[in-house]
């Protein structure tokens, strides 16, 4: 990528994190907040207001969801600067990041067969089962990937801080879009590379 797209995509990257931290950070204050108003003035949680806040809350983290799905095919492969996965401590994000969803999906294992999901929905046993499937994918992905082999899957997990995991089956057609790309743009970088290198090289003869 030329460093226009770099900068076009470090900025998105930066709008889908901070839709992301602006939702989670919300979400725990306003828990707290709620908790709070329940034991000093509880009518005011009448009227369905928490039914209007929860959309407002996590409407950002949605968006950047969304947003994600753009970038991951428009730049792949692109790494943010501040990374957590492929960063110099990679190992223990990795390994609690890619454990944690492995217990999930041991979890909803035996969640599928008992008699809440048995009498649910067709829907919600479908959603069910697709959750079960995306944290075991989930964890063996974050657990097994190479970033510098793999970057089209590391940068989707830097960008969403490894929460597209639970979304991993509907981020698929986006991943071989973005896989089928990238080798198309490593022409490109190297080009750009080597153009960079160029003046260095110059200067010093």
């Amino acid at each position: 990528m030329n460093e226009r797209d770099n900068a076009r995509a470090a900025f998105l990257v930066k709008l889908i994190r901070g839709g992301i931290l602006f939702s989670l950070l919300v979400a725990f204050l306003g828990r707290l907040i709620v908790r709070v108003i329940k034991q000093k003035v509880p009518h005011l949680l009448d009227g369905g207001a928490l039914e209007v806040m929860l959309p407002v809350i996590w409407l950002p983290a949605v968006a950047a969801i969304v947003l994600s799905f753009y970038t991951v095919v428009r730049y792949p492969g692109f790494l943010p600067e501040h990374r957590i996965f492929t960063g110099r401590f990679n190992p223990v994000p990795r390994f609690f990041a890619g454990g944690g969803c492995l217990l999930l999906a041991c979890f909803f294992v035996p969640f599928l067969f008992s008699e809440t999901v048995q009498q649910a929905s067709l829907m919600m046993q479908i959603v069910a089962l697709g959750l079960t499937c995306a944290f075991a994918y989930g964890g063996i992905l974050i657990c097994t990937f190479d970033p510098e082999k793999h970057r089209v899957t590391a940068s989707l997990l830097e960008q969403t801080f490894g929460l597209a995991i639970p979304l991993i089956l509907l981020y698929i057609p986006a991943l071989i879009l973005a896989r089928l790309s990238y080798p198309s743009r490593q022409p490109e970088e190297n080009e750009n590379s080597t153009e960079l290198d160029e003046p260095a090289t110059t200067d010093a003869v």
